[in-house]
């Protein structure tokens, strides 16, 4: 059909037969091709959310293509298979070996009534700079954040960089309330230091059952967390570090060995109809249904009483589930058992709902199978969009092998050139912790090895990065003046492949430097400008981006995704903010690539133009640009119109996420009128301060210059932006909790800024979540006012060109 427009419109090939040719978008290796409706190409739906007017294509003879792509498949070499001596021998008995029993089953744990106890033997390589006289052992079990019983802990012992206690330690649970996915939680204490934050010398977290169901049985040398106090959230995997302290201790084997049975399956008469209630009770359920819309405030007890009371009067409310859940009684085997009948009876949740339930919380297994049924409806592209959060998921699951790592080993595969080249880097972003470096790096080498083709192309694009690390490293130790020279000769020395794709865009090919284009950042990290040679045919523009080195970018990487989810949303709702987010790829420890945002200039740079202190209060100051670089009336137009609309977008968005630091270093204005922001180094209202001095109280950055661009401030185009701020505010109010559980999952990740739930306070706050619709577009339209007349954005703004003047 698309063959038939061009010929129809163009007029032009129509002694061609279609099926003979295949287009190729011009600049990358993209081919469209096929049967197939055309928005279901990944690369016309991300022009269609660009605001790109043209798609430039290239006609190809679709054989020549063929011919392509099969020799470099045919020239793929397989990883080969183990040898005989790699694989695992069977073991051969040489005499014939009768069995004492026909079959040794497992002894049902719910029969036993004995209490979870273990054996501490001792701790041994005890850091000296964590030693101490004397030590204490504490163990408690927990079933995802919630303590199931008492801790219990060791008497006190003499040591230096060893202690041996040789104590049996009988925990307040017994065997049979202890769910599947509880796990111990082992710490070693200063004892002089204990109720400190100074107290804690080490901790692991230990399975009470294996992957196979089976109570951990028998004597363990562990090595555990040095430095880390009592974390039910820690990860169940030993430390990998040569100065981790060891613990030596036994769980008890008994005469049979104990097996995880699930408890039948029962449903109490009377349970599956409503309960006849006041009322006074009926008020609260109400009251409780509203409280989802404040998605970080804890339930107490007597509301979780409430709700696990009624329930079956819940079903219908889908955002009620996580509650519900969070409102089980782990010790209470028919409280547990109830789990999957709640799974089957309630409505079915949203893909993004079910995000909610892969947050640590919900360590029951069957949940978070539950979830991940639900997630398999997700498109590629939603996968993708959602991927640092699944791969932050991976942390919580109790073992390697889940049904969430199914999930995502299978997706990238499926998808391999972008939605398994995203997963790949996003793994390998976090490769280098040291608590998820064995799980992480485990499902990597699994994914290369059945990625085919694409192996080599991660590879490639790994040693490359590794190459700019190892010359960022030498390129440090000198000056900004004297780095350049070096750096040339340096990449031009670079051993690159004839082709590849670049690690920041799967799409991209390039094929080699263009040195002379190349730069080092005046910086003291010393971040590099490439500039490189598209490899794709017909195509005469370089691609640029920045290599980093230095600067943790999953900051920056966070805050722009949750912005895409946010356009993605508004997009949804039938409204376009023309945003631009550029892309950020952190590619290991520090170190990363970051898209270079094309025909855009900073605030900063404008500024400087019409003079350090004169620019600052410049109110003309974009308004002039636009003219300058936009000649005619109608280009004018489009650019004030594209100004109001990402600058509304990025408004709400900055706003609510409480972006800090902002100066006019990182505000940029394109050609064409796209007002956008980078460097996302503070957010969620972390806002710079000296001498105890707040530098920032513009909620969000909006200065006269940019109500110049729209008119006035009683303009037509200034009310309706300001029409747009309140309605992009809305949808985001309606999908509060998505966004919460966004930065939820997140905080794993280690990021200072987002350490702990309440870190996300900033965030509810500005969505007024207790206020109508109209009342939250008036408080908007209050902070809109306080950007506008912020003299200390002014300040802030001259003290900065002042800086980088210099």
């Amino acid at each position: 059909m698309l063959f038939n427009r061009i010929r129809e419109h163009q007029g032009v090939g129509n002694e061609l037969d279609p099926k003979n040719y295949a287009l190729i978008l011009q600049g990358t290796d993209e081919i469209i091709a096929g049967e197939y409706t055309i928005i279901q190409f990944v690369c016309v739906r991300q022009f269609l959310l660009s605001v790109t007017p043209f798609m430039n294509f290239l006609l190809f003879d679709r054989n020549q293509l063929i011919e392509q792509i099969n020799s470099k498949e045919l020239s793929f070499t397989p990883l080969p298979e183990p040898t005989a001596e790699q694989r695992y021998k069977p073991l051969v008995l040489k005499e014939n070996v009768k069995p004492c029993f026909a079959q040794i089953g497992g002894f049902p744990h719910l029969l036993s009534k004995e209490y979870f106890s273990i054996i501490i033997n001792g701790c041994f390589n005890i850091p000296k700079e964590l030693s101490a006289r004397a030590y204490i052992i504490r163990a408690a079990i927990y079933h995802g954040s919630n303590e199931l019983g008492a801790p219990t802990m060791t008497k006190p012992s003499l040591g230096g960089t060893s202690v041996s206690w040789n104590e049996v330690l009988i925990l307040t649970t017994q065997i049979q309330l202890i769910p599947r996915s509880a796990r111990v939680a082992i710490t070693l204490y200063n004892y002089e230091k204990i109720g400190t934050k100074e107290g804690a010398v080490a901790t692991i977290n230990i399975p009470v059952f294996n992957f196979d169901g089976w109570v951990n049985s028998g004597v363990n040398f562990c090595s555990m967390w040095n430095g880390k106090d009592t974390d039910p959230m820690l990860t169940t995997c030993q430390c990998e570090d040569e100065d981790a302290t060891r613990i030596l201790f036994e769980i008890p084997q008994y005469k049979f060995p104990i097996t995880f049975t699930a408890p039948p399956q029962t449903i109490q008469r009377g349970s599956m109809t409503s309960i006849r209630i006041s009322t006074q009770q009926r008020i609260s359920i109400e009251n409780l249904k509203k409280r989802v819309f404040d998605p970080l405030k804890k339930l107490s007890c007597e509301d979780k009483n409430l709700i696990y009371k009624h329930r079956h009067d819940l079903y219908d409310m889908t955002s009620m589930l996580p509650l519900v859940l969070s409102s089980i009684d782990y010790t209470i085997p028919t409280q547990v058992n109830e789990v999957s009948i709640l799974l089957q009876r309630w409505d079915r949740l949203s893909p993004k709902e079910a995000l909610t339930l892969l947050d640590s919380e919900f360590a029951d297994y069957r949940v978070r199978t539950y979830a991940v049924e639900i997630l398999e409806s997700f498109s590629d592209d939603e996968i993708m969009l959602y991927m640092l959060q699944l791969v932050q998921a991976l942390k919580n699951e109790m073992y390697d092998y889940s049904p969430l790592c199914r999930f995502l080993f299978r997706r990238g595969l499926n998808e391999p050139k972008f939605l398994g080249h995203k997963l790949f880097w996003q793994l390998m972003s976090e490769a280098h912790i040291s608590h998820i470096r064995r799980r992480f790096s485990s499902f990597v080498v699994n994914f290369l090895y059945g990625s085919g083709i694409y192996r080599e192309e991660l590879i490639t694009g790994y040693k490359f990065t590794q190459e700019l690390v190892r010359l960022n490293q030498k390129l440090c130790k000198l000056s900004h003046a004297d780095a350049t020279g070096p750096f040339r000769d340096a990449l031009s020395k670079f051993n690159l492949p004839n082709k590849f794709h670049l690690p920041m865009d799967p799409r991209l090919v390039v094929d080699a430097f263009i040195v002379e284009k190349c730069k080092v950042m005046n910086s003291k990290k010393k971040p590099f400008w490439l500039t490189f040679h598209n490899a794709a045919p017909f195509v005469t523009e370089p691609i640029r981006v920045l290599f980093k080195v230095g600067d943790d970018l999953r900051q920056d990487q966070l805050t722009l995704q949750v912005m895409s989810v946010m356009e993605h949303l508004w997009r949804q709702a039938g409204m376009d903010f023309h945003m631009r987010c550029y892309g950020v790829l952190p590619t290991g420890f520090n170190q990363g690539f970051i898209e270079v945002v094309p025909n855009a200039i900073t605030e900063q740079a404008l500024q400087q133009e019409k003079g350090t202190f004169a620019g600052v209060w410049n109110v003309s100051l974009f308004s002039d640009y636009l003219c300058k670089v936009n000649t005619t009336e109608q280009n004018q137009m489009l650019a004030r119109e594209n100004f109001m609309y990402s600058s509304a977008g990025y408004a709400v968005a900055t706003c609510v996420l409480g972006i800090a630091d902002r100066h006019p270093g990182n505000i940029m204005l394109q050609s064409d009128g796209h007002f956008l922001h980078i460097d996302f180094g503070h957010f969620l209202g972390n806002f710079k301060t000296k001498l105890g001095y707040q530098r920032e109280n513009a909620p969000y950055h909006f200065s006269p210059a940019c109500v110049n661009v729209l008119g006035d401030v009683n303009g037509e185009m200034f009310k309706k932006y300001r029409q747009l701020c309140g309605d992009a505010l809305n949808v985001l109010r309606k999908n509060s909790n998505l966004l919460v559980t966004l930065l939820i999952l997140m905080l794993g990740t280690g990021i200072p800024e987002l350490q702990q739930a309440e870190d996300i306070r900033y965030m509810t706050d500005m969505l007024f979540l207790n206020k109508t619709d109209s009342e939250a577009k008036i408080e908007f339209d209050r902070l809109t006012d306080l950007s506008i007349d912020s003299k200390r954005t002014k300040l802030n703004n001259l003290f900065h060109n002042i800086a980088v003047s210099d």
